[in-house]
C-alpha cells in the first residue's frame, strides 16, 4: 500500500481564506498561486509579479527575500503601498517555510484611521 502525503501541495488547497483579504498558503506552492490575489482591488505590481515568476516555491521566495533561513514570526513585503503583497511566515520545519499569510498590503482606504500610518505622529 502506498501512502500519500495528504499534506502535498498538490493534494492542499492553494489559497485558504481566512478573512479581511488574507490567505494561508502552503510554502511548498508554486508562487503563481498567488496570482489571482488583488492588492486593494488592483492588479498585483510588476516588481510583484516577477518575483512570483522568478522562484520555484514560496519558500525559496521567503528564504531570498529574508537573506537568511526563515523563522516563524518573519515578515516580508512584496511592492509597494496600494499593489504589493505582505507575508508572515506561519509555520517552518527542517529550516523551510511550510506555511505563509498573504494579504494585499494595507492601504488607505478612505476610512479614517486606515492610512498605515495613522496614529504614529
Amino acid at each position: 500500500m502506498v501512502d500519500s502525503d495528504a499534506t502535498s501541495p498538490q493534494s492542499a488547497q492553494a489559497l485558504t481564506p481566512i478573512g479581511r483579504g488574507r490567505y494561508l498558503v502552503d510554502g511548498r506552492q508554486q508562487p503563481s498561486v498567488l496570482s489571482e490575489v488583488k492588492a486593494q482591488g488592483r492588479p498585483l505590481d510588476g516588481s510583484v509579479v516577477e518575483a512570483l515568476t522568478s522562484h520555484p516555491d514560496l519558500a525559496a521566495l521567503a528564504a531570498e527575500k529574508l537573506g537568511r533561513a526563515p523563522q516563524v514570526g518573519d515578515r516580508f513585503r512584496l511592492g509597494g503601498f496600494q499593489s504589493g503583497l505582505d507575508f508572515a511566515v506561519i509555520r517552518c520545519e527542517d529550516g523551510r517555510v511550510r506555511e505563509l499569510e498573504v494579504a494585499p498590503v494595507a492601504g488607505n482606504d478612505g476610512t479614517p484611521g486606515t492610512h498605515p500610518r495613522a496614529g504614529s505622529e
